[in-house]
């Protein structure tokens, strides 16, 4: 497996000049057979070594037929968080409805203290909004913990 830097061509007072990444990158194939370049560190034997372990991960699943949706399963949930907003961005939604989604549903992965997507169950966050609602200080009404109920069903659904 290969590690290389990215190269850059940029024109400075009429001449072109190649300037390379601080990072190296490999190219992975994936469990589903598909190819990707992914960004790595910035010392070439630290990035061999990663791209050889995430290449191991990849054939090894690709071995045992693991569906890809199982792996998105074991995905830090933050990730997704940020790759759902990219979503929800690219819907053309407005600005305000994006940022109150996200923070709903990063205030919902907060309480719950969920790592992967698969640790938000439904009666977990039916706990999180009832304990809300019945809180004294502060509570929130039904309407709202309905938008955080609609909220996290669209990121879990997505």
């Amino acid at each position: 497996m290969k590690v290389w830097r990215k190269q850059t061509t940029r024109i400075r007072n009429g001449k072109h000049e190649k300037i390379e990444s601080k990072r190296f990158y490999g190219t992975l194939r994936a469990s589903d057979n598909k190819t990707k370049q992914i960004p790595l560190t910035e010392d070439k034997a630290s990035s061999e070594t990663m791209l050889r372990r995430l290449q191991s991960e990849a054939d090894r699943d690709r071995a045992l037929g693991v569906p890809v949706s199982v792996q998105t399963l074991r995905r830090p949930v933050n990730e997704l968080i940020g790759d759902y907003e990219k979503h929800l961005a690219s819907k053309n939604n407005t600005p305000k409805h994006n940022a109150k989604s996200i923070a709903r549903i990063n205030a919902i992965v907060d309480a719950t203290k969920a790592k992967t997507i698969g640790d938000l169950t439904s009666s977990s966050v039916a706990q999180i909004l009832s304990k809300w609602r019945q809180r004294r200080k502060r509570p929130i009404s039904i309407a709202t913990s309905n938008h955080y109920a609609r909220a996290i069903k669209s990121f879990t659904r997505w």
